[in-house]
């Protein structure tokens, strides 16, 4: 019996796992924002931050069986906007994940990390450089 609940136990929580953001991309954005530098362009952020698109989702295999879940993509960065700087000047804002918790193309602003760029260069990044510089 005791067996039969542990396989039932593994085999929802490799289910539930499927749902996540995979730890591969979070892991990537983190470590890649410690290779930028104010004053990258954009074309250098990209690079530097492997900008592409993930499937996630879908069939996953475990051993004890296939499971299904909604395949879904993740842009990287998963949002960008254009806003207005306390200066005055329109400031460009790249959000990448560096967390996450749940299925969704609607990630929470927590669980990203924004880079902001001012005509074309990179001038800082994450959520204190971010309201230092942003109107509201």
């Amino acid at each position: 019996m005791k067996k039969i609940i542990c396989l039932l136990a593994v085999m929802m929580l490799s289910g539930c796992m499927t749902s996540l953001i995979k730890p591969e991309i979070t892991e990537m954005n983190r470590d890649n924002l410690s290779k930028l530098s104010v004053g990258m362009t954009k074309r250098q952020v990209s690079k530097a931050m492997k900008d592409q698109v993930f499937v996630l989702g879908g069939a996953s295999v475990t051993p004890f069986g296939t499971s299904f879940s909604r395949a879904w993509t993740l842009r990287n960065p998963c949002k960008s906007e254009t806003l207005q700087g306390k200066n005055g000047k329109p400031l460009d804002v790249r959000y990448y994940v560096v967390d996450g918790q749940e299925e969704s193309n609607k990630i929470p602003d927590d669980e990203m990390t924004p880079l902001v760029f001012e005509n074309g260069k990179l001038i800082g990044w994450g959520w204190d450089f971010f309201k230092a510089n942003i109107q509201k």
